[in-house]
This record gives structure tokens, sequence and C-alpha cells, in this order.
């Protein structure tokens, strides 16, 4: 059986309340951030930790782990192919291959192993996280924060991390294991070897490849996070943080609208795995369940609590999702605005329009001893206040501004 693109629920986590099956959390994606809990967590730059040394292991034939099979019944079987072998974590490759830390080792760093054309192969040193980079070179992390970049040999690039994602255009993401507070740890960007600290905070990272957009503003270039009460968030550069309203431990999103997630209550096969749909915004259960969870353009890879490896298709593409164009020119109804008069009496109300964007507009740079503005959507009222003159900014999508001068020639009582 495929696994197909229906939308997988999640029970939402609010205050670690868990809610009952069948309440899968509904989309929130237009919801601002609620109480701090995406509040931007200080940390510590990875830059200023040295990667700590990562075990350099003796590389183990492809029979140590072809000897490794837990039975089938650790994971839901419908719709599932078990692989031979074992492990605690799987990362997905672009070129269909996968990553996997072995459940075979007696420290917190496992041995990596990778699986390819049906054939293991394993490679020296050992981590507690992988991801896989769009040239389908590996990144790392250790038990003692070291971060490890290999393509056929190990780099050191730096320390502090205790969870890895890749994103589509090579940059590195990491959560710190430095400082933090209840709701997780720093999040950190690292491109063209700088370090760059990002909003927000928590404990799993998940860079997405979809090139689609979303309900809810979800856009190229999304970050996932799950913080430490387990909710499930978005982040992008234009629109900050929203709460997609579910939760769990593991995420995976798809690169053609969708993202999976091991969510709650944990069984005796791991956690539940479920789905949402982002063209709609909704959860609904899948078969399985485990402890990691990946995916790639074409498959879904599980690990179940016994260790055992599954994977299984991704269904067919869901609508094909509308493209993003960028912000159009911005333009406002008038070019000025001059006032005779004091008070609401004389206010007037100018519209500013941008196509392809709907807004938040931005005002700012107005003299409000000479006059004051509101705005609703995209209309804005101006009410002068006394003689004078200023300007008011409008800033839309894009960048794009206009400035509109304002000059009050006549004071006059105000209108109560």
């Amino acid at each position: 059986m495929r696994v197909t693109r229906t939308r997988l629920g999640v029970f939402t986590l609010l205050a670690l309340v868990l809610l009952a099956p069948g309440c899968g959390g509904g989309h929130a994606g237009t919801n601002a951030i609620p109480d701090g809990r995406m509040a931007t967590v200080k940390s510590v730059s990875p830059a200023s930790i040295p990667a700590p040394p990562m075990a350099r292991t003796a590389i183990l034939p492809s029979s140590a782990m072809t000897s490794v099979r837990t039975p089938q019944s650790a994971i839901a079987p419908l719709g599932w192919t078990q692989l031979p072998g074992g492990g605690i974590f799987v990362a997905a490759s672009p070129d269909g291959s996968i990553w996997v830390l072995s459940n075979q080792g007696p420290g917190p760093d496992q041995s990596i192993w990778h699986y390819a054309n049906g054939n293991w192969s394993n490679i020296s040193g050992g981590a507690t996280r992988l991801a896989v980079a769009p040239d389908n070179s590996l990144w790392a992390v250790t038990a003692a924060g070291g971060i490890y970049h290999y393509t056929g040999s190990w780099t050191q690039i730096a320390g502090g991390a205790s969870d890895i994602s890749v994103g589509p255009d090579g940059s590195v993401y990491v959560i710190s294991n430095q400082g933090g507070g209840p709701f997780g740890r720093g999040a950190w960007r690292y491109t063209n070897g700088a370090w760059t600290a990002l909003p927000g905070g928590g404990v799993r990272v998940a860079a997405s490849w979809d090139v689609g957009t979303y309900l809810g503003n979800i856009t190229p270039g999304t970050l996932w996070v799950l913080n430490t009460p387990g909710d499930l968030w978005y982040w992008n550069a234009a629109f900050g943080f929203h709460n997609l309203g579910g939760g769990g431990v593991e995420m995976a999103p798809t690169s053609n609208g969708g993202i999976f997630v091991l969510g709650f209550p944990q069984g005796p096969n791991g956690y539940p795995l479920w789905y949402n749909d982002l063209n709609t915004g909704t959860w609904t259960p899948q078969s399985g369940g485990g402890i990691s969870i990946a995916t790639d353009s074409a498959h879904v890879y599980a690990i179940g609590k016994a260790g055992g490896i599954y994977s299984t298709p991704l269904g067919p593409p869901g609508p094909t999702p509308t493209p993003t164009p960028p912000p159009g020119m911005l333009q406002a109804s008038v070019n000025s605005l001059v006032f005779s008069g004091t008070g609401a009496t004389f206010s007037q109300v100018i519209s500013v329009s941008q196509p392809s964007y709907s807004g938040p507009f931005v005002l700012s740079g107005l003299d409000t001893t000479v006059a004051t503005a509101h705005i609703v959507s995209n209309l804005i009222s101006v009410t002068p206040v006394a003689a004078g003159s200023t300007s008011l900014t409008v800033t839309g999508g894009n960048g794009q501004f206009v400035t509109i001068p304002i000059g009050v020639t006549t004071l006059s009582v105000p209108v109560q």
C-alpha cells in the first residue's frame, strides 16, 4: 500500500496538554506568535566553539549491518518494505540513497552507514544526528556538539550544535547545544563560511526544499522547527514564525506540499506517523510509526522503535502549488496631502496597492505633532494635528515604498 497524499494529523501540543485523537491540529498559519513560545533564544555562535574531536572508528564490513534485521512487527506493515539492517536515525539523500546511524554501538555516537543500490557501506566516525546536502554530501553532529562535513573525508566545521539540517541552497541550519530556555535553544545558519543567528529557537530543525507556496504564507525557503513542548512552527524571512497547529518529536518536510511528523503519544512501535497536506492545512494519520523519519522526492523512510528500517513510496503529487510572483510596484491613490484645518473633520483616507502583494504595509516617517495615521488593510486614514509639514512613507513587499508629502496650512479648532 502506498502512502497517499492525504493529510496527516498530529495531536496538537499546547502547554504540554495532548488533545485526544481526532482533534488533529488546524492550520494556524495566519496566527501571530503567541506567549513567547518562539521568542529568540540567546546562544553562543558555533563559530566560537571548537569542534570536539570525532571518533575515528574502524570501517566495518557490510555484513555487520546486514546481519541485523528486526521483526517487521516493529512497525505497522501495510505499505512498508523493510530494509536489511538496524538503526536509530535515518537521513535521505537526493540521489535516492539513505544514511543511517546504527543501533549496535555502545555510546551516544553511533556508527554511520550508507545504503545505496541495495548495498550497505560504513564510513569512519560516529554521530548522533545527520543531514544530507543537495550535492549528496553528508553533515553530522556528534554527542559533544561537533559539526562535521563529509565529502569522502571529514572536515571540522565548528562546535556547539545539537541538531542539523541543510537547505536547498546548501545553507546549514543547526540548533545550539548551549544555553536555552523552556522552549528550546538558539538556531543558527551557516552560509559561505559565516554563522548568522536566527530568530526563535527549538530542539529540532528541518529546512524545506519545496518550491511551492501554500496556506498561511508557507513559501520557498521555509524553515520548520519543533520546540521543547513539541509545538510545530514554520519560519521564513518575509513573514516570521507561525504555528502550524500540530506537534511531535521528529519531522520530515516533503518537496511537494506536505510534512510528515512523528506525533504523540508514544506507543509500542514508537511515535505515530501523521501527515499534513499544506495545500489544505489539515492532518491525517498514516500507517506506521517509529523514532526517526526522513523523505526524499520519492520515498518516506522510517525507523521503528526496535530498530527496523522501512521504506514506502510517496503517493502522487497533490495539486500544483501556486507560484509566487515577485511583488510589483507599490502605488498610492494620491501623490500628496494638503489640509486646510486640523482635527477629525479634515481627515482623509488614501489607499495603497501592490500587484502580487496583499500586505502587511508598514507606515513610518510621520511627524505625529503635525499629523497622525492609522492603517487597516490597505486603507490609511490621515488626520491633521497642527500646522506644519511632514511626510508619510508606506513600505510594502520586496522593499517597495512610496513617500507622500503632507502639509497642514491652516490651524482650526479640533473637532472632538
